[in-house]
């Protein structure tokens, strides 16, 4: 019963920051990374994608510390997606991709 109700409140803050909801959009990246749950980490990651991908202000400044999860899913999900918002013209992703340049994972340098 515990594992579900976290992950309906998972998927509330999800939605809600899926429309932009900024308390809800700073909530889904701790735990995206520090949830023992895959497929919360990995929904929370996608949610802040999705905002990121739609240009929502804070999203990528919340997709940042995901580029360092545990989780290879969230990890290189979030480095594209920070990659993609910067190549649509946002100016805060653009920033980040020098930090993923020096990324510990091959995969997103060579993304980046």
């Amino acid at each position: 019963a515990d594992e579900r109700v976290r992950r309906r409140a998972a998927g509330a803050l999800c939605n809600a920051a899926m429309s932009g909801d900024q308390v809800a959009l700073a909530a889904l990246a701790p735990l995206a990374i520090e949830s023992g749950d895959e497929r919360v980490r990995r929904s929370c990651a996608d949610a802040v994608c999705v905002a990121a991908e739609a240009l929502l202000p804070g999203a990528v400044m919340a997709l940042r510390p995901l580029t360092e999860s545990p989780d290879e899913h969230v990890r290189r999900v979030s480095a594209s997606t920070i990659c993609s918002a910067a190549a649509a013209g946002d100016e805060e992703a653009r920033t980040a991709m020098e930090g993923l340049s020096r990324s510990s994972d091959e995969h997103i340098r060579i993304t980046v």
